[in-house]
């Protein structure tokens, strides 16, 4: 296999993030009344309120933790796109260091349980999502990455733009 430039296997891991990032975001929202449950307990303590600008911002803000993400993940290129369940590979990088083994007491990690005050319960319902949506984002940045798609790259970019138009336009209602 061929290994792609830097550039072009960047834009596919930070558009895939923002992508699925968005998509996750929007349907466990929806699921679990995150506006609702973020005002609660002690996710309200620790989460920031719907109305707050950075909440807008958030999804148009992960093109820099996707380009992070591709930082990471350009080194090991070969060893995990060469296998054909090579997105198995990603996903548990995920889980085991970004989801559950935090180094940080976030919501959801073993950290977390361990040092924070927040319930079994609402230290589960994020779970959810991350799983999800770390899952689609393994699966999908495999896929393209060995099947490249000329049509993949222009729904890339047309989910991307309207990542950000919609976070423009959330910040601009909100004033």
């Amino acid at each position: 296999m061929k290994k792609k430039s830097f550039g072009s296997f960047s834009w596919k891991v930070i558009s895939l993030h923002m992508i699925t990032y968005m998509i996750a975001g929007i349907i466990f929202s929806s699921l679990f009344s995150y506006e609702q449950l973020y005002k609660t307990g002690g996710l309200s303590k620790l989460m920031k309120d719907f109305s707050s600008p950075w909440i807008s911002a958030g999804p148009s803000l992960q093109l820099i933790r996707g380009f992070l993400f591709s930082i990471v993940l350009w080194p090991f290129y070969d060893f995990i796109f060469s296998r054909p369940k090579g997105w198995t590979l990603i996903w548990l990088l995920f889980i085991g260091f970004a989801i559950l083994g935090t180094t940080g007491p976030t919501p959801g990690s073993f950290e977390g349980i361990i040092y924070t005050q927040l319930s079994i319960k609402e230290h589960l319902i994020g779970l959810p999502e991350t799983l999800l949506q770390t899952l689609s984002f393994s699966f999908l940045l495999h896929y393209w990455n060995n099947h490249p798609k000329k049509h993949l790259t222009i729904l890339s970019v047309v989910g991307v733009a309207l990542i950000f138009l919609m976070s423009i336009a959330a910040l601009t209602i909100k004033k």
